[in-house]
């Protein structure tokens, strides 16, 4: 039942926290998304509260596990000072509204929700960097289940699309880190040609034709679409860019005729690019030299948001939320599978497909 867990989840945090906190996300499983405005008005009624979201998700981190089969609430919470909820929009294409020119702190972390239907997670990313410049940010894109409806909400009822930005003003309280789990292969190259998300030269050579030589040199069989991937430096340096400076595009389609690829996300001419591919043991070592960055003293929990295509990746899946708390031994850990996460990337915010983005609750 929807309300004895909420119940018993709110009852817990507030327990364990020992104080009102100043921040809670809760997630749901879809068996309880019909309730999902109720879930965010008892927890902010319990905790005492308005900064709260609650989102929907197929699969939720409670601890070192996911529960992807059944039904489940799942909270996280946290004192962290100053802290507000803001509904923004965000269309493709279009202006981001809704950032709040009344707040009496500046934003040094924000926690993002959006949905994926409404809201488009490059413009989340690239206003939370135009607003609040250096702060650190952390958060993923939900889709519905089955029955559609809302997928997130806050204190004030179910939020009608969009993305809910859970923002922080406690310097040093939340840190970010991000990791799109892939491995580089063959030589870095140049864009020679370019066009938004299309790539038509690479190099001296086609888009397609400098892929089709990485992947034939590292063993990667007839080239596809699928399995490969193109790595983007943003920031630029001496020698191969570090996973941290390095944004993972998707191919999503190739024209074999002019020789250009389609990518998830622009890529401007000039920018450094190196093939990528993924499996679950580049995502564990990658994840975990992320986690690593700073060291976790000071560490008090974490929320980690995740995307899906992660559990499935050869050879037997990856489990991020093990692989966090595993990490953070016996800290709070919790978070939901994600359709693409926002996350940090060479020193701004970006979206990413297939990636995992970690938010560290700091003692401060």
């Amino acid at each position: 039942m929807a309300a004895a867990a909420t119940g018993e989840v709110a009852g817990a945090l507030l327990e364990a926290i020992g104080a009102p906190p100043d921040v809670a996300v809760v997630a749901v499983s879809p068996h309880h998304g019909d309730h999902l405005a109720d879930v965010a008005a008892t927890v902010a009624t319990v905790l005492g509260t308005a900064a709260v979201v609650a989102v929907q998700s197929p699969g939720i981190f409670a601890g070192d596990r996911t529960v992807a089969d059944g039904p489940v609430v799942s909270g996280w919470a946290g004192s962290v000072g100053p802290a507000r909820a803001v509904h923004l929009t965000a269309p493709a294409q279009g202006t981001v509204r809704g950032w709040p020119d009344d707040l009496a702190f500046r934003v040094a972390g924000a926690l993002i929700l959006g949905d994926v239907r409404s809201a488009d997670g490059a413009a989340l990313a690239a206003a939370c960097d135009r607003w609040a410049p250096g702060a650190a940010v952390a958060g993923g894109m939900v889709a519905p289940g089955a029955a559609g409806g809302p997928v997130l909400a806050t204190a004030a009822g179910p939020v009608p699309g969009g993305a809910v930005a859970l923002l922080l003003g406690r310097p040093g309280v939340l840190d970010a880190v991000g990791s799109h789990g892939a491995r580089p292969f063959g030589p870095p190259a140049t864009v020679t040609g370019a066009d938004g998300t299309r790539v038509t030269r690479i190099a001296a050579g086609t888009a397609l034709d400098f892929l089709v030589r990485a992947a034939t040199a590292g063993g990667l069989g007839s080239f596809g679409t699928a399995g490969v991937h193109l790595g983007v430096a943003v920031r630029e340096g001496p020698g191969q860019a570090p996973p941290t400076d390095v944004v993972v595009r998707t191919v999503v389609a190739v024209d074999r005729a002019t020789g250009s690829i389609d990518l998830d996300g622009p890529v401007p001419v000039g920018a450094t690019v190196q093939c990528h591919g993924r499996d679950a043991a580049s995502a564990r070592a990658a994840l975990e030299e992320a986690v690593a960055v700073d060291g976790n003293d000071g560490v008090l929990g974490a929320l980690v948001f995740a995307d899906a295509s992660r559990r499935s990746l050869p050879p037997g899946g990856h489990d991020d939320a093990a692989v966090v708390g595993q990490l953070l031994d016996h800290l709070p850990v919790a978070g939901m599978v994600t359709v693409g996460t926002l996350g940090p990337a060479g020193g701004a915010t970006y979206a990413q497909r297939h990636a995992v983005s970690v938010a560290r609750l700091r003692a401060s």
